[in-house]
């Protein structure tokens, strides 16, 4: 008689279990299902850093860091806004500012210290390019750095690579954003020659 009761408890609390366990794989893993894009097929969760990216309305980038949709970041923003003879505002008075040097594309022009991860720079050296022109232009902070944010995840999300790679390097783009937004103002100056930016 025991072993007719023993054996219905047993496959009751296997049943049980593997109930519980198909539960929690169904709960836990949400956000990393199909590729660790979510529902709407572009938004991310990036599983190197743990964060969710939103795209854009237009589903041409992601959100900054800082929650700023980097298409709707007029040029002038943090920077000086100038009235010219006819009442006009104009962002960018390139009176005195000399045209900025052209791009080789065997100058590093990333400048980056070195605790900053730096794995995808090359990645990145016309976003970084892009950065430093429009930090000489004058052309506002804020618009240069949800610029130069766009230009790194159009980078990251064009390379010929894994979707963990690619994942690897918004995150370090997600690090050299908030880097900028930190410690960029004292390089926010207007070019002074038509050398800049050198690059290294």
């Amino acid at each position: 008689m025991k072993r007719t009761l023993a054996l219905p408890s047993l496959a009751a609390a296997l049943m049980i279990a593997l109930a519980a366990a198909v539960a929690v794989s169904l709960t836990s893993g949400v956000p990393k299902a199909s590729a660790y894009y979510l529902v709407n097929g572009c938004d991310i969760y990036n599983e190197y850093n743990g964060k969710i990216y939103r795209c854009t309305p237009d589903r041409t980038t992601y959100y900054t860091p800082d929650g700023l949709n980097p298409n709707w970041i007029a040029p002038g923003t943090e920077g000086k806004v100038y009235v010219d003879d006819l009442g006009g505002f104009t962002v960018n008075d390139n009176i005195g500012i000399p045209p900025p040097a052209p791009f080789l594309y065997y100058r590093d022009y990333c400048s980056n210290p070195d605790w900053l991860p730096a794995a995808f720079e090359g990645h990145w050296q016309v976003a970084c390019y892009n950065h430093d022109v429009c930090y000489g232009s004058q052309k506002g902070r804020l618009y240069c750095d949800v610029g130069f944010w766009r230009d790194m995840v159009f980078a990251c999300r064009s390379m010929w690579a894994s979707t963990f790679v690619k994942e690897w390097c918004i995150a370090e783009a997600d690090q050299w954003y908030t880097f900028v937004r930190v410690f960029g103002a004292s390089h926010y100056k207007p070019r002074q020659t038509s050398y800049e930016p050198r690059g290294s």
